[in-house]
């Protein structure tokens, strides 16, 4: 009763540490696995990892996913690559339902459980008919990698964050699984796409790899972009990389485009990173 009271006051500093405490006393005798109706729809989550953040405050990236719909063509194709269980995927495949849209969602997410979470909570909001779901990771050559199960799992989640395996020997501490992966090029050869209009890129600092793997999309249907710049994540696959570096990687990934984050757009990609944007936009230079 406690969570749920929390959950509908508005937001407040200190919010997520009592909810966390609370949480910590809530699963010594209860179940962690929860159905939250929030903004974007009914979630199936585990409280033991960060997906908890959606039944407190019922709502996810919101000020970010506002500004992504208004980039999100509702009747062409968006991929969310990095999908983990479905946040972001159920998010716009509501906002096309909502307006109409005869669009869909390309959902990739290799790790089993998360991949699992995602069609369930496709079904609870009957968006079986605006998404396509595969459990695949998308990188720069088809091979088998190796992903790592990070914090979320490690807390005994079923459910979380997890990521392609890096130099860092601190991942040591982290139980890891093979995937398969594959570059988008040839793994959307044979999908029936029209246009892709949107791409949203969460997968914990190697969105450059999936990039890499993803020149003919980029080139052929100059998607506006959504991703993620974990820095340290970079920084820990290979140690001598700087801000510089990182920007210098993806600049010619995506020519003839401009970044923008928080109101501030450039053509200069290590400006944003160097001000600490977390996420940025990347937007095609019409």
């Amino acid at each position: 009763l406690l969570l749920v009271i929390l959950s509908k006051i508005p937001f407040f500093r200190g919010k997520g540490r009592i909810f966390k405490f609370i949480i910590t006393q809530y699963l010594k005798r209860d179940t962690p696995l929860v159905e939250v109706n929030g903004k974007l729809g009914k979630i199936k989550i585990d409280l033991r990892s960060l997906e908890w953040k959606y039944f407190c405050n019922r709502n996810y990236d919101d000020a970010l996913m506002n500004e992504a719909f208004k980039l999100v063509d509702i009747d062409s194709i968006s991929m969310d690559v990095g999908a983990n269980i479905g946040l972001w995927t159920i998010g716009i495949a509501q906002h096309i339902k909502n307006n109409n849209g005869k669009g869909k969602v390309f959902a990739f997410e290799p790790h089993p459980k998360n991949y699992q979470r995602l069609l369930e909570n496709i079904e609870l909001n009957g968006l079986r008919d605006y998404v396509s779901p595969h459990k695949v990771a998308l990188l720069n050559r088809n091979r088998t990698v190796k992903l790592v199960l990070r914090e979320d799992f490690k807390n005994g989640s079923e459910t979380g964050n997890a990521s392609v395996a890096t130099d860092d020997d601190y991942e040591q501490q982290f139980e890891s699984i093979d995937v398969k992966a594959y570059k988008a090029d040839d793994f959307l050869t044979n999908q029936e796409i029209n246009k892709i209009s949107f791409m949203k890129l969460d997968i914990e600092g190697h969105e450059d790899l999936f990039l890499e793997g993803a020149t003919d999309l980029i080139k052929d249907h100059k998607p506006s972009i959504c991703m993620e710049m974990n820095i340290a994540m970079h920084k820990a696959r290979r140690m001598n990389r700087t801000i510089h570096t990182i920007a210098e990687q993806f600049t010619p990934l995506l020519p003839n485009y401009t970044f923008k984050s928080d109101h501030h757009q450039t053509n200069d990609l290590k400006e944003l990173i160097n001000s600490g944007a977390s996420d940025v936009f990347a937007l095609p230079i019409k």
